[in-house]
C-alpha cells in the first residue's frame, strides 16, 4: 500500500471514529430504530462487499498489545449512552467495550483481513454460546466443566 493511499485510510478511519463518538455522546441523528438483527445475509453483503482483499503487511496483530485498553472503560460508559452504533478498529478490545456499552450494532474497521477473520470467529462463537463458560469451553475445544454455573 502507498504512503499516500495509507495517510487517506488512517483519515477516513478517524473521521469515522470522531463521528461515532460524537453521536455515541450526543445521540442519533434519526429517531428510526436499529433493526434487531442483520440477516445472515445481509451481514455477509457488508462483510464482503465493505472489505477490501487481502494484503501484506509489516506487523499482523491479530490480538490487541495494549496491556492498558481496559483503564477508559469508566469514561467511555459515563459518556455514551446505551443503545447506539458503537464503530471501533483494531482487535479483540472492542468486544470489551461493547460488553461495557451495550450498543444496538457495532462496526469494527481494520486493513487487516486476518482481524476480519478473528473477528467472525468470535461472533460465531458468542453466537453458540449460553454464557461465558460455554464460549471459553468452545474457543478452546475443551469439555466444560461439570458443575460450572452462568456466573
Amino acid at each position: 500500500m502507498t504512503r499516500r493511499r495509507l495517510i487517506v485510510l488512517a483519515r477516513f478511519i478517524l473521521t469515522a471514529v470522531v463521528v461515532g463518538v460524537v453521536v455515541g455522546l450526543h445521540g442519533p441523528a434519526s429517531a428510526e430504530k436499529l433493526a434487531q438483527r442483520l440477516s445472515n445475509q445481509e451481514f455477509w453483503k457488508l462483510a464482503s462487499e465493505f472489505s477490501e482483499s487481502d494484503g501484506t503487511f509489516h506487523s499482523e496483530n491479530l490480538v490487541s498489545n495494549e496491556f492498558r485498553f481496559q483503564y477508559v472503560l469508566p469514561s467511555l460508559v459515563r459518556m455514551a449512552k446505551p443503545g447506539r452504533a458503537y464503530l471501533g478498529v483494531g482487535s479483540e478490545q472492542n468486544f470489551t467495550y461493547m460488553a461495557a456499552l451495550h450498543p444496538d450494532i457495532a462496526f469494527i474497521v481494520d486493513i487487516r483481513r486476518g482481524n476480519m477473520d478473528l473477528h467472525l470467529m468470535y461472533k460465531a462463537l458468542f453466537e453458540l454460546s449460553a454464557d461465558r463458560a460455554d464460549f471459553v469451553s468452545r474457543l478452546f475445544s475443551r469439555k466444560r466443566p461439570a458443575g460450572l454455573s452462568t456466573t
